[in-house]
């Protein structure tokens, strides 16, 4: 018999089911798209405040990597903190950090 999905509350209007084995992270080759994601997501923010965003290299579609993993960090936390398992196997020192 199939293991029937537990669903856990997550946010105001939405649950999730909890995946019944840690999702393995292990390949990564999608972490840097979402970061991509994750940067477009602070432009939007950024432009709909009036602020402007100035790169140092002069680059306009240059990624500030620490602020879009600082929002992919939070959203895996958001995800762990309901009981989501994450695991990183092809580098047990690895951290998010590091991704």
């Amino acid at each position: 018999m199939e293991k029937r999905a537990e669903l856990v509350r997550f946010g105001d209007e939405h649950s999730i089911k909890l995946p019944d084995e840690p999702i393995d992270c292990t390949p990564c080759t999608y972490f840097d798209e979402l970061e991509n994601d994750c940067w477009e997501l602070v432009k939007k923010y950024s432009s709909a405040f009036g602020i402007v965003l100035v790169s140092d290299s002069g680059d306009d579609e240059a990624i500030s990597f620490d602020v879009a993993k600082g929002v992919q960090e939070y959203i895996i936390k958001l995800f762990e903190e309901i009981g989501v398992e994450f695991k990183f196997t092809h580098n047990a020192e690895m951290t998010m950090e590091e991704m």
